[in-house]
């Protein structure tokens, strides 16, 4: 049996479980598909990477004839690394790269990174690596696979692009085999502190919309779903392995329509009685539901990630978000929110607090946002401190570049400093982001976490009321922090002087309750 390993590299983004679900799609297709080939998934992704590499060097490398490995803007050198390794202990291997960046980049990666690298999987990859697979088997050349981009002496060059495989015959992901991950667990945490076993699922491929930061729109490839009926097979097929109560669709937009919102919605209810789920979605497809959220969430739908994106008329422009057809408003941003939270259904949202065309009046307004939609009590706070990413192959990126007169650096994310055209809005992102962030967030994050497992410790309700204000107190510190910065221009002068009292007063509280505690045991 010939084996075909799938790898992620190590990244700094996030240290949330989920799996590479790209991956995952890959190996149980192939699997359906091919006899005589196993495929394994290993996601060192949220590992550090000598870690990583120890794990590479306990893997069985015998057999194996395909090394395929995501890469991401974020992590390109990560990646390359890992390349190497498996490189090194799989020697008579194709290694391949695939993933978004070696999509978008492919013209500029390849060159450089061939070696560790054959060739590189540019879209969508299922068809592209049976294809792959076929031609190893009969010793043929993957030069004119379609989809796949090899080098030549004149440079890189696809052949021709990818098939798309059609939703009908897309795998179970969960059929997949994952060697090293499989460990990892998500959970849903609702809002009386009760945590849910979860499982995440992309259900549709790229997105309807075409914003102009937005690597999947980038893409360029058509939006297609697959059926109610097909996911919940899928669905029940891992409840029988490993129960779950929670879903994560983590589509790109997961409510693009009444018609597959109320499918999907009556499908999995009906299914699963006593599950909940979660979705990422478009302002515009929410507005369109407002009839229809009572009832998703009497179906088990518990929380939306909103991609809001601004807070600022402008900027909405700028990223071409739109609604129906016209560009989006602030205004419907705001409803979308409130029909949610009055729904009963949470919201988090993806937002970009800063971007380098800004004005003062309008990070003034970014910022304000979160106290006319009502979302400055949020739990999360990490959108405080986002900046535009430039994805390669985004319109935004070719803009920057236009303007600079030069491609950027393909292998690193670029730095937006330096494009940053108001200097006052550039030093206000620096100091909230060196001065804020990096001193204070760690320790106060920890912080929030003790006073709320201490809340829901308590049996005195004036003690949970206390240690709660502390909480939210502390919770509003980056609205705070990033509104005195805006008024002062960016001069910290004095700016961390009530972040510095609630932090005391918090740790305060907690030592008084803690010598309480002692003193009555």
């Amino acid at each position: 049996m010939k084996r075909v390993v799938l790898l992620t590299a190590p990244s700094d983004v996030s240290d949330n479980p989920v799996p590479p679900l790209g991956l995952l799609a890959i190996a149980s297709y192939v699997d359906s598909r091919l006899d005589g080939f196993r495929c394994e998934v290993v996601d060192l992704s949220r590992m550090e990477l000598e870690e990583a590499r120890r794990q590479l060097h306990e893997l069985d490398w015998d057999d194996v004839v395909l090394v395929g490995l995501t890469v991401m803007s974020m992590d390109v050198l990560a990646a390359v690394e890992i390349a190497a390794c498996a490189r090194a202990l799989a020697s008579t291997a194709l290694v391949i790269a695939g993933g978004p960046h070696a999509s978008l980049a492919w013209r500029e990666f390849l060159p450089r990174h061939s070696p560790p690298f054959d060739a590189c999987v540019v879209g969508e990859g299922e068809a592209a690596v049976v294809a792959i697979l076929e031609r190893l088997a009969n010793g043929s050349s993957i030069a004119e696979v379609p989809g796949v981009a090899c080098m030549t002496p004149d440079g890189p060059e696809l052949h021709s692009p990818a098939r798309l495989v059609p939703p009908s015959e897309w795998g179970n992901p969960f059929t997949a085999r994952v060697g090293v991950g499989a460990d990892e667990v998500m959970y849903f945490t609702e809002s009386g502190g009760r945590r849910r076993r979860g499982v995440s699922l992309v259900t549709s491929r790229s997105c309807p919309l075409a914003c102009t930061f937005c690597s999947i729109a980038a893409m360029d490839e058509p939006y297609r779903s697959a059926s109610p009926a097909d996911v919940v097979e899928w669905l029940r097929w891992e409840r029988a392995r490993r129960p779950f109560e929670h879903i994560y669709f983590l589509d790109a937009d997961f409510l693009t329509s009444k018609s597959r919102a109320r499918a999907f919605s009556s499908a999995v209810s009906d299914v699963f009685e006593d599950v909940t789920w979660s979705v990422q979605a478009t302002v515009g497809h929410v507005l369109s539901l407002r009839a229809d959220l009572p009832e998703l969430r009497g179906r088990g739908l518990r929380a939306v990630e909103l991609g809001i994106e601004a807070g600022d008329d402008d900027e909405l422009v700028f990223f071409n978000k739109r609604n129906f057809g016209k560009y989006a408003t602030v205004r419907q941003s705001i409803d979308a929110v409130r029909l949610l939270t009055d729904a009963g259904i949470a919201v988090g949202i993806d937002y970009i607090m800063f971007y380098p065309d800004q004005t003062l009046a309008g990070l003034a307004r970014n910022l304000s946002f979160f106290l006319r939609s009502g979302l400055l009590d949020a739990f999360d706070v990490n959108h405080y401190g986002h900046d535009l990413i430039l994805f390669p192959g985004t319109p935004l990126r070719s803009l920057y570049e236009e303007r600079c007169g030069h491609h950027f650096d393909t292998d690193v994310l670029p730095d937006t400093d330096p494009l940053y055209v108001d200097p006052v809005v550039r030093r206000i992102k620096r100091e909230f982001r060196t001065g804020y962030l990096e001193r204070y967030s760690g320790g106060t994050q920890t912080l929030r976490d003790e006073l709320r497992a201490v809340a829901r410790s308590t049996t005195s309700d004036r003690q949970r009321a206390v240690l709660r204000l502390h909480e939210l107190r502390l919770r509003h510190h980056p609205y705070v922090v990033l509104e005195r910065l805006i008024l002062a221009q960016g001069d910290p002068c004095d700016v961390y002087a009530p972040v510095d009292d609630d932090l005391s007063a918090a740790r305060y509280t907690l030592t008084a309750l803690q010598a309480q505690d002692a003193g009555s045991a």
